[in-house]
């Protein structure tokens, strides 16, 4: 037995060796893998260098393109579609018995609108009649006294240049006095009629006013009034916004430099992003909006603090009515005006040559 166990001893020393060689070699090859495997690591590092780089460049592409616009071109988003707008109302006092139009609805020029009561008109126009007649009637009464007064001095006359003893001079004269009363009563009588005829005029106008029309094409809105109310003279029934509308835009006065009349305009509407516009500039208001504004600065008293003034810039659409159809005054716009673009001097606001 000893000499088995020294046997499998022997074998076992002999056998090592190789085992050692063979783990020396596996570890040899996982140190170079590892080594290989460290350089691709300071490859990536410089990634980060390689992303700030594109971004540097990209910056630098967007802030060329955005100072060549900027430069080039005007905008605001301190634009509002602007429009006429006028307010219907009764020119006489009266209780509504009629309203011919509905909310939002679109009407035509000398369309009938709303009806006031007219009884009490009527009878004013009726009883301007009867004083027309009555002033006609006293006119004939006066011109037969006149007639009469006539024959009384021309026979009168005609006697005392006969004879002087057939009349006194005293009843000439007072025949003469009589015929002139009766002349003056006749003008007066005439001034009469023609206060009459002008009080039927008047009467049969207010009547008239009882009917309120459409003065334009256009449609309705901000509607106030129902059958029953009582409408008084100058009252707002309804508002009448007419078709034609354009672009009020308030730029900063030191975007004006370049800007001239008859310069194109891209316009983008809120209401409708997905649309764009044309228009051109055709004038500016001569003062800033704060100069018209209801209570304008007082610069003289107290402290001073310089604010860039913005000044109402009027844009006229080139599109046709249909493409506006569904614009309406108060819609906020954004306008871009092309100061690159140098129209006819003659289109040029005043402070172009300035």
């Amino acid at each position: 037995m000893s000499n088995e166990n020294k046997d499998s001893e022997e074998k076992e020393t002999t056998e090592n060796p190789e085992k050692e060689e063979e783990s020396s070699d596996q570890n040899k090859e996982e140190n170079e893998k590892g080594k290989g495997k460290e350089k691709p690591k300071k490859k990536g590092s410089r990634k980060p260098l390689i992303i700030l780089g594109i971004v540097l460049v990209l910056a630098a592409i967007a802030g060329t393109i955005y100072y060549s616009h900027a430069r080039n071109y005007e905008s605001t988003d301190d634009a509002f579609v602007d429009g006429d707008v006028v307010q219907v109302g009764p020119k006489v006092a009266g209780n509504v018995i009629a309203v011919h139009f509905g909310d939002n609805a679109h009407v035509t020029k000398g369309e009938l609108l709303l009806e006031l009561d007219p009884q009490p008109f009527i009878v004013a126009v009726e009883k301007a009649k009867a004083q027309l007649a009555q002033a006609e009637a006293q006119s004939v009464q006066q011109g037969a006294q006149t007639e009469v007064a006539g024959i009384n001095f021309d026979r009168t006359n005609g006697l005392y240049t006969k004879d002087t003893r057939a009349v006194s001079k005293e009843q000439v004269d007072s025949t003469k006095a009589t015929l002139d009363a009766a002349k003056g009563a006749s003008d007066a009588a005439k001034a009469s009629i023609q206060a009459a005829q002008a009080s039927v005029h008047d009467a049969e106008l207010q009547l008239s006013y009882t009917k309120v029309y459409a003065i334009a094409d256009g449609r309705i809105a901000r509607k106030q009034v129902e059958p029953g109310n009582y409408a008084q003279p100058g009252q707002t029934l309804c508002s009448l916004v007419l078709p034609e509308i354009w672009i009020t835009a308030n730029f900063k006065e030191t975007q004006l430099t370049k800007m001239l009349r008859g310069q194109p305009v891209r316009i983008k509407v809120d209401a409708f992003p997905k649309r764009d516009l044309k228009g051109h500039v055709e004038s500016f208001q001569p003062g800033t909006g704060a100069r018209f504004s209801l209570l304008p600065a007082e610069n003289a008293t107290g402290n001073y603090v310089k604010v860039v003034q913005r000044v109402p810039v009027k844009i006229r659409f080139d599109e046709s009515e249909q493409d506006l159809q569904r614009l309406a005054p108060g819609q906020s716009v954004t306008p871009t005006v092309d100061i690159t673009v140098k129209p006819d001097q003659q289109q040029q606001p005043p402070h172009a040559n300035q």
